[in-house]
């Protein structure tokens, strides 16, 4: 008798117990075996078997090649927000690398804690590269932070490698979808940028960012001295003497470095097209193609006996007074005269002796260090 009511007892007690309701103040994860493995990704997918009573601010994945992933420099993650389903999921795109065995594993974080569910083991068939989309703000400057936006980036900064202008730039922040990044010193104004995440890596883009303090020539202009020296124009020019000036694909030394200006001195004759470029650190900075433009006379006055100087009127004269000349051609007389002040639309010449000339039009022909540049016929005097 003792016996059964001894086993009724056990009975009751255990029913009892079963209509309990315990309450938890975090919630229990299953992870469901991933699903849809292929070579653009996987996905991910979890139950939550009991709620919770405390806020669960954020839940989402988290995997990596170790046996018990959590929250490390070696692990990748997606944050999915507030968790608000008993079910929830996501395609993982990157990072994942081909061939390898991962372990992932659902978490959700309440204030005080993170909670971790089972880990399921898969092998990857592969993921998907990161794209670059856009680059906020479109122009920064050296160590200025810029914005990344695209697609397939890791979570996980140890993870990501970002080349501007093929330097490494330091990231601050990183999501699967941004990146904040400081611009490291570069030498072009439009630089390439590239993002690698593991094994993947992006398309080079070069038209989503200018650097507005990167060094570049604006102008090129001849001395006015001589036309064999050349005036580079522009700005944040490197003062180092590792620094290396081009022309035509040859280096030459430079006469003076300047923060915004670069005097150089060309050896024999002058071709009509010549492209500087600058090199710094065996990168090219920047490049500059000057173009000899042929100068034309535009006004040809008459030309008097009794005239001291004469002007003519044109364009693209040379600004190098002292490499011009003027030749007064007049039946078989050939006279040079000196040219006396001047720029690129106006010549002022001094008038020779022409004593014995009797034409009543003369040759006028202006030279560049012995090479004719332009000439035109005057209507003489005498």
């Amino acid at each position: 008798m003792n016996k059964v009511l001894f086993l009724v007892l056990i009975i009751v007690a255990a029913s009892c117990l079963s209509e309990v309701k315990i309450d938890r103040d975090y919630p229990v994860l299953i992870t469901n075996p991933v699903q849809s493995i292929t070579e653009r990704g996987a996905l991910f997918s979890a139950d939550v078997s009991t709620e919770a009573t405390e806020e669960i601010i954020d839940h989402g994945f988290i995997w990596g090649t170790e046996m018990d992933p959590r929250f490390n420099s070696e692990t990748s993650f997606t944050r999915l927000g507030k968790l608000s389903t008993r079910t929830f999921g996501q395609e993982i795109n990157s990072p994942l690398s081909e061939g390898f065995i991962y372990r992932v594993r659902a978490f959700a974080q309440t204030q005080n804690k993170t909670i971790y569910s089972n880990v399921v083991e898969f092998k990857s068939l592969g993921g998907l590269a990161p794209i670059i989309n856009q680059i906020e703000p479109l122009q920064a400057t050296i160590g200025s932070v810029i914005t990344i936006n695209g697609q397939y980036f890791s979570s996980r900064i140890s993870q990501n490698q970002v080349l501007i202008d093929g330097n490494v730039a330091e990231i601050i922040e990183a999501t699967d979808k941004s990146m904040k990044v400081f611009v490291p010193f570069v030498t072009a104004r439009k630089p390439s940028v590239t993002i690698s995440v593991l094994a993947m890596i992006s398309k080079v883009r070069n038209d989503l960012v200018e650097i507005t303090d990167a060094p570049r020539i604006k102008q090129v202009t001849n001395s006015l001295t001589s036309c064999k020296t050349f005036i580079l124009s522009g700005e944040n020019f490197p003062i180092d003497p590792s620094l290396k000036v081009l022309v035509n694909g040859k280096q030459i030394d430079y006469v003076s470095l300047g923060n915004s200006t670069i005097n150089i001195t060309l050896a024999g004759s002058i071709p009509n097209s010549i492209d500087f470029s600058l090199i710094w650190f065996e990168k090219y900075i920047t490049f500059y193609r000057y173009k000899y433009i042929t100068p034309e006379i535009t006004n040809i006055p008459t030309l008097l006996s009794t005239d001291l100087t004469y002007t003519i009127s044109g364009i693209n004269f040379p600004t190098c007074i002292s490499d011009l000349s003027a030749n007064f051609i007049c039946g078989n007389n050939n006279v040079t005269s000196q040219i006396l002040s001047g720029n690129q639309n106006e010549l002022q010449i001094q008038i020779p002796n022409f004593t014995s000339c009797f034409e009543t039009t003369i040759r006028l022909e202006i030279s560049l260090n012995g090479n004719l540049l332009t000439s035109a016929e005057i209507f003489y005097v005498p």
